[in-house]
């Protein structure tokens, strides 16, 4: 079976093995993990009325088209999506998209055997496939670009900023520092107030919500000092703390933990 739902209709309904959600938005992140369970989970428990429950088989595959830009949280490493920017090419070309619809028609208009045939067709594939591979299809799943900005949506303020950080090194440099020389300088000094006051401008030019004091940024600054190898150390002055940050072992790290945001 196959069929579209809205977005504000009960997920737990996906029964068939294919279900196309239109027009999701954003506030498909508050599915985040009833989705993850539809998607992984081998079978699903239901109950009719005034009865006893079951367990029954889960075979669902779901599809989101949207025209929003994330409308799923994607987690790091989370092989369930496969997330794909749609090309504008056919925008508004009814002929290519008419097409599909003079295949399949309208659910409740006659079919012609042309039509029959193509459903008997995608009906008689789906049905001979073998189902024992569902369950690790996830790991076959390609990582496209796009999924990979998905990853990020939802990473922290902090790890983003730095990410940036590592990238417009000349913006970013040191008060009196030529651009010539910023291209080679690899390893600079910020006292915690400049730090905090780049982070803010950044997050205003980008269009984040910008929601550290200087205190609760200073501490998630510190933590990141005190692991190994993240190329950022913490030093005490009388005039304050100032950081000394390695930008090619802070990007090797943020890399190396999956956490590297390239559109940052």
């Amino acid at each position: 079976d196959t069929g579209a739902i809205t977005a504000d209709q009960d997920l737990f309904s996906l029964c068939t093995t294919h279900k196309q959600i239109d027009e999701a938005t954003a506030a498909m992140t508050s599915y985040h993990e009833a989705l993850n369970n539809v998607i992984t989970a081998p079978t699903m428990t239901f109950e009719d009325k005034n009865g006893p429950s079951y367990p029954l088989d889960l075979h669902a595959n779901i599809v989101l088209t949207t025209n929003s830009q994330h409308p799923v949280k994607i987690d790091k490493d989370d092989r369930r999506w496969v997330a794909v920017r749609c090309s504008d090419a056919h925008m508004q070309d009814m002929e290519y998209h008419g097409t599909a619809r003079r295949y399949f028609g309208e659910i409740e208009k006659p079919r012609t055997k042309l039509q029959l045939r193509v459903l008997r067709g995608l009906y008689q594939g789906f049905m001979s496939r073998r189902l024992d591979h569902i369950h690790s299809f996830p790991l076959q799943r390609p990582k496209t670009d796009f999924y990979r900005e998905c990853t990020m949506v939802h990473a922290p303020l902090m790890v983003k900023f730095l990410s940036f950080l590592t990238r417009d090194i000349t913006r970013f440099a040191a008060p009196g520092t030529s651009s010539s020389s910023a291209d080679h300088q690899q390893q600079r000094s910020w006292g915690s107030c400049e730090l905090f006051q780049r982070c803010r401008e950044w997050a205003e030019c980008s269009g984040h919500s910008f929601g550290y004091t200087s205190t609760s940024f200073g501490i998630e600054l510190s933590s990141l000092a005190k692991k190994p190898d993240t190329g950022i150390v913490k030093k005490r002055l009388s005039s304050g703390c100032e950081y000394h940050i390695d930008l090619c072992l802070l990007e090797a790290f943020l890399r190396g933990s999956g956490a590297y945001d390239v559109h940052a």
